[in-house]
């Protein structure tokens, strides 16, 4: 694969970046193949999953690509399992736990028979959620939990892992503590629902798109249980990411581009942009490492690019 070799150029706030502001730019994979990427460890390397069903294993610093792993399978999602290992929800709605180094399936957690429609795993790779058959079933390291909640769309976990978020058809996303499995609190964000939403780090704040087509961005207050902040220019959005102080907010567009936001005012702190950009040409996978520091956007024509974090 061919790397293409950039000059380390700091990203500043209320900035616009291409492919020359990255630290790293990645050949992962074709048009709209990139499903997933992630820090691993220290930042210094990143994995990459693609709709083919093979993952890789790049170093960041070296731009070199250590690994690669075939699945042999169509990916429609991938989620973080554990050092080393992956989710993978296919087109048939099965749901596999693999090796992210070599692909190889470690176990079939659903079979195809039963359509499981949306997966999302803690950022520890402790829990998954599988939403399926009108239910979320949460499957942790000693048993499967239920979670009989109607109408939900889809899941997100708090960063610190203890709470799951559920969002239903009627709008409301409700927040349940994983352990024992009771309701916290429940917050309206949408009419109809909301397809799209990521919990802060401690789940004291909802990121959520405020329903379909080119519903705006908010961010809801779950003490206060109200909308506190309306984000600018945030129509389409694909994905999105709290940092792990919340203090910020990266939103991966459908347009072909990412941006960062300050969480306190819901203005645009950078863009990140690729060399395909419109309505045809989503961001689909996205990641901030850990120490908040650097940025991995996966953009529509097969390229990564890692920056680093406004300071």
């Amino acid at each position: 694969m061919l790397i293409m070799l950039t000059a380390a150029i700091m990203v500043f706030p209320n900035c616009s970046a291409r492919y020359g502001d990255a630290i790293a730019t990645l050949s992962a994979g074709g048009p709209d193949s990139i499903r997933y990427v992630r820090f691993e460890g220290v930042a210094d390397c990143l994995r990459v999953g693609l709709s083919s069903g093979e993952t890789q294993l790049w170093n960041v610093k070296r731009k070199h690509l250590q690994s690669r792993g075939i699945a042999g399978r169509e990916v429609r999602a991938y989620c973080f399992a554990g050092p080393g290992l992956v989710y993978t929800l296919h087109a048939d709605g099965s749901v596999a736990l693999r090796s992210a180094d070599t692909g190889v399936q470690i176990s079939c957690l659903v079979a195809g028979n039963r359509k499981v429609t949306y997966i999302a795993s803690d950022q520890f790779g402790r829990y998954l959620a599988m939403v399926m058959d009108d239910q979320v079933h949460l499957i942790g390291a000693k048993r499967v939990k239920v979670l009989k909640v109607s109408g939900v769309r889809v899941a997100s976990f708090s960063r610190e892992g203890s709470t799951i978020g559920l969002s239903r058809s009627d709008g409301e996303v409700q927040l349940y503590d994983i352990s024992t499995l009771k309701r916290i609190s429940g917050v309206r964000v949408a009419r109809r629902g909301a397809p799209l939403f990521a919990l802060s780090t401690t789940a004291s704040l909802i990121a959520a798109r405020e329903g379909w087509a080119d519903a705006l961005v908010g961010i809801w207050s779950v003490k206060a249980g109200k909308k506190v902040i309306a984000m600018s220019d945030s129509r389409s959005a694909e994905t999105m990411l709290w940092a792990p102080a919340d203090n910020r907010l990266l939103i991966g567009f459908t347009w072909g581009l990412a941006q960062l936001y300050k969480a306190k005012t819901g203005t645009v702190e950078a863009v990140f942009k690729g060399e395909q950009r419109g309505s045809q040409y989503p961001v689909r996978a996205i990641d901030i490492s850990t120490d908040g520091k650097l940025i991995a956007i996966g953009y529509w024509e097969g390229i990564v690019a890692v920056y680093r974090a406004p300071t």
